[in-house]
């Protein structure tokens, strides 16, 4: 080889000059003489896919915030951010003596309202038994009118006061269910099982009606909400698989399969929104993570690669 690249296409002498040598090239190297790096490789066949590529954040199926429904100082909190909850499982505690003697006052009321009936009632009755028996002596002319219709006035007067009595009882009663209620929240439980994934208040601390306590998300699963184009809605249907690489991990490769269709196409962007149901390997993943989704629309099996 070192022969011929010194050797000149005349057959001259090595190390004489030639005319044919490249610019940039020392004497006596020729065009076709320069060496070209070569890679090979082993082709194979197998199946090859295209895909509808785009990125995505994953989402907890459900975010919940947690409020106070009363005013009141928080006297305990159960939780903390990350830990793991069930439905019904008490969070908070409110200091709750002033609703507790709001409670009894109410229970008093309805006492007293249920007394007020009772009285009302044995009126009434006596006011109508007195009636009748004025109305009897009225037929048979054995009283005047105006003791007929001072009877009346009575029997009606007390059925009325009856009335407003049993009315009262009602308005006692739903107070007393109003004031039970305020005493229930006084104890804050979680409506959904999930995680607690932020924390918003102290021990000491005084809360509003409607004051933020707590946020807990359900997962797993997880979504990963995408958007397609809309020349590529013909290829997407319910159930099929995906592929997600997270950027926390570009190595592992994580599972998932389409969930929900939006009924509508975004006129303005022309995509169609697409919910994938990722299932949480190993706790690796969280609500929050960025990733780019892989769905196979189209496969060549026994392709030549």
């Amino acid at each position: 080889l070192f022969l011929c690249a010194c050797s000149s296409e005349n057959g001259g002498t090595p190390g004489s000059s030639s005319n044919m040598s490249m610019p940039g090239v020392g004497n006596g190297v020729k065009q076709a003489d320069i060496a070209m790096s070569v890679e090979g490789h082993r082709v194979s066949r197998r199946a090859i896919s295209e895909y509808v590529i785009t990125n995505t954040t994953l989402e907890a199926i459900r975010d919940v915030i947690v409020y106070s429904k009363v005013s009141a100082m928080v006297t305990e909190r159960l939780f903390e951010e990350g830990d793991i909850i069930k439905e019904g499982d008490v969070l908070v505690r409110l200091h709750d003596d002033e609703i507790v003697n709001s409670l009894e006052q109410t229970r008093i009321s309805l006492a007293q309202a249920e007394v007020s009936v009772r009285q009302a009632e044995v009126n009434a009755d006596l006011s109508t038994a007195e009636f009748e028996r004025v109305k009897s002596l009225f037929n048979q002319q054995l009283i005047s009118q105006q003791e007929y219709d001072q009877s009346e006035i009575t029997s009606r007067s007390d059925s009325l006061t009856l009335e407003n009595a049993r009315q009262q009882l009602e308005a006692a009663k739903s107070r007393l269910t109003a004031a039970e209620i305020q005493l229930a929240y006084t104890t804050v439980k979680s409506p959904i099982s999930g995680v607690v994934t932020s924390r918003l208040i102290n021990v000491g601390d005084r809360v509003s009606a409607n004051q933020q306590l707590l946020t807990i998300q359900e997962f797993p699963p997880l979504w990963a909400r995408i958007y397609i184009p809309e020349k590529s809605i013909p290829k997407i249907k319910m159930g099929q698989q995906a592929r997600l690489v997270m950027e926390t991990y570009p190595d592992h490769d994580f599972t998932g399969s389409i969930k929900l269709l939006s009924p509508t196409v975004e006129s303005e962007s022309g995509t169609l929104k697409v919910t994938i149901e990722v299932t949480r390997e190993t706790q690796l993943l969280r609500p929050g993570m960025f990733g780019t989704v892989y769905i196979a629309t189209d496969t060549h099996d026994n392709a030549v690669v």
